[in-house]
């Protein structure tokens, strides 16, 4: 019972976390499916208020760059992340990215929102530049300040997180 509980709590919580962000799956026909997915999906139907959610790739934080504050522009460090990157995409031929852009709680939500996009935008622009393929960039988000960390200072919460997820 516990078990059982405890799975679909964790499909509740999955669907959650995607219903929230926008997920890229390229191709979801090689994921296998068996009996005890079937079972988690019948439970979670059964459950009210909850939506089944494939999940086909796991992404894995890759790195983070840092901004000033009210810019967009890649500091030598951001600069020098985002080469570390690019070199091992070079020898990860599988490997998709994922960016993701944020700001800290200054301002209004819309220029937030513009600003977060502007940043994901430069760390795009910035790896493409150092030789990784626009199209193994498989989305570029940005969140504005909806997504701040309170553990985390302005200055952490105004970043772009670098998703990497296998193809």
């Amino acid at each position: 019972m516990f078990k059982k509980l405890s799975t679909v709590m964790l499909v509740i919580a999955l669907a959650f976390i995607f219903a929230c962000a926008t997920p890229y799956v390229k191709d979801i026909s090689s994921v296998p499916t068996d009996a005890a997915t079937a079972e988690v999906k019948a439970e979670a139907v059964s459950t009210p208020a909850a939506r089944v959610v494939e999940v086909a790739k796991v992404a894995v934080i890759k790195g983070k760059v840092l901004f000033d504050f009210d810019k967009y522009e890649l500091d030598t460090v951001a600069k020098l992340v985002l080469e570390k990157i690019a070199i091992e995409m070079e020898n990860a031929p599988e490997t998709l990215l994922i960016l993701k852009g944020h700001t800290d709680k200054v301002g209004s939500n819309e220029y937030n929102q513009i600003l977060s996009e502007d940043r994901a935008d430069a760390v795009e622009d910035y790896l493409v530049q150092a030789g990784v393929s626009a199209d193994r960039i498989v989305s570029v988000l940005g969140f504005g300040k909806t997504v701040l960390l309170p553990d985390l200072s302005d200055h952490e919460n105004r970043r772009v997180i670098i998703l990497s997820v296998e193809d």
